[in-house]
């Protein structure tokens, strides 16, 4: 299994000598694996649980899966615009607090902003500003599952072993199949379960693999 992890690796050009397994069953029974690390520090990690609930072919699709999130840099972009978002969600929340402040200053006997009684009124601007831009995170969010999982259909050819791997997801996590739309929108930072079989199940395999258009240049 190790020899054909490092196999995808290779020819998503990831340079990796080994795959780490990370002892996770005495702590939860989630599944997960991931690609981390930059230049020769990179790594390769599977949870001991993926491992001991998943075959091959199914850990294989999720490796391929993470292996896309590296490919594409989806760490970095997330980084990158959480630090924008948030700047700008600093900016907003700083003239909306000095404004609330004036307005509600005589209702709640406030001394100014700087008054520790006027903090429960700037912790509630923070959480009315994380949930008004929490629909276009989670958008973006999905869109980079969805390319991932897509990467990882491509890299390993095998559409049945990415929808038999959300089917054994849907029962391990108790997830929710298919969530009602409101759910999807605020809460919903990975496609349902319901979606991503059905986008595994309609996916053609593109005529070049993924690899072989990074090799090209494009």
């Amino acid at each position: 299994l190790e020899n054909k992890n490092l196999e995808l690796a290779e020819e998503a050009n990831i340079p990796a000598d080994h795959v780490y397994e990370v002892n996770m069953s005495e702590k939860t029974n989630a599944l997960n694996a991931y690609v981390t690390g930059i230049g020769t520090n990179k790594r390769i990690v599977l949870w001991d649980t993926t491992l001991n609930k998943l075959d091959d072919s199914e850990i294989l699709f999720i490796m391929g899966h993470e292996m896309g999130h590296y490919v594409m840099k989806h760490v970095y972009i997330g980084l990158a615009g959480y630090l924008l978002v948030s700047l700008a969600g600093f900016y907003v929340i700083d003239k909306l607090y000095k404004r609330t402040v004036r307005l509600t200053r005589s209702m709640f006997h406030l001394e100014g902003r700087h008054d520790l009684a006027a903090l429960p009124l700037l912790l509630l601007l923070f959480s009315v500003l994380s949930f008004a831009i929490s629909p276009f995170s989670n958008a973006v969010s999905r869109d980079q599952e969805n390319k991932a999982d897509q990467y990882g259909i491509e890299l390993t050819e095998n559409r049945e072993a990415a929808v038999k791997t959300f089917q054994d997801l849907a029962v391990t996590g108790l997830s929710q199949v298919d969530p009602p739309v409101l759910v999807k929108i605020f809460r919903g930072s990975h496609p349902s379960i319901m979606e991503r079989i059905q986008h595994a199940e309609k996916e053609e395999n593109t005529p070049e693999h993924p690899a072989t258009d990074q090799d090209n240049g494009k």
